[in-house]
């Protein structure tokens, strides 16, 4: 793209992104579509909550570091803010990309290889 070999017509988040802002969303280009790429730590099932806890402080602190938040910034991500960054709100997320989604993964027999 900064070479000028590809030009972004539209991306499929909620919103602009702060990166390219003249890029429309494809919801304004009328369709109503929009996709959102969310990274987690996640733990095996059955670690303890002490552990889980101890591992989401860590995060936590390491999201919270002005040039980790800089630098995963600089990617294009969105780093939550503390109240997105507990173990109850990724549950909620996972909970409901499995609702939206599950149901079409398993009627289009999508399998992981």
């Amino acid at each position: 793209m900064e070479a000028g070999k590809v030009v972004p017509l539209a991306i499929a988040s909620e919103r602009r992104s702060d990166k390219l802002p003249n890029v429309p969303t494809i919801r304004e280009g009328g369709l109503d579509v929009a996709i959102q790429i969310t990274n987690f730590v996640l733990a095996p099932k059955g670690t303890p909550a002490a552990i889980q806890s101890y591992l989401n402080k860590e995060v936590a602190a390491a999201l919270g570091d002005a040039a980790v938040r800089a630098r995963l910034e600089s990617f294009g991500h969105t780093v939550p803010v503390p109240a997105e960054n507990t173990i109850a709100s990724v549950k909620q997320h996972i909970d409901g990309f499995h609702a939206t989604y599950g149901t079409l993964v398993t009627e289009m027999g999508i399998k992981a290889d």
